[in-house]
């Protein structure tokens, strides 16, 4: 009896070899047609501005609560200040990330 014909895989083409000249080719950017820089890092200075400004807020809430003298408005206001310290700390690593990148860029 006769076989069925195989169906051989698809072949693959070869591989190109890499070269410098290849591997760091980025295409032309055209700012008319889209207006956004491809293969941008986004920026980190919103986060750092949010970040901040929420800090500054909860420490003038937690100031504020820690002047009273029920203890249980105390508590709060100490919650408050462990938050506004963790955001002050969230803002601080954005705003490095920021100037990092701006020195980065103007050394270039």
């Amino acid at each position: 009896m006769p076989e069925p014909p195989r169906a051989d895989p698809p072949a693959r083409p070869a591989p190109r070899p890499a070269s410098a000249h290849t591997a760091a080719f980025v295409p032309p950017h055209d700012p008319g047609a889209t207006g956004a820089v491809p293969h941008a890092k986004p920026s980190r200075l919103r986060p750092f501005l949010a970040f901040g400004t929420i800090s500054l807020v909860l420490f003038a809430v937690a100031g504020i609560l820690r002047r009273d003298p029920d203890p249980l408005l105390v508590a709060v206001g100490d919650y408050s200040c462990l938050g506004a310290c963790l955001s002050g700390v969230a803002a601080a690593i954005f705003g490095c990330v920021t100037l990092t990148r701006a020195a980065g860029r103007r050394r270039r």
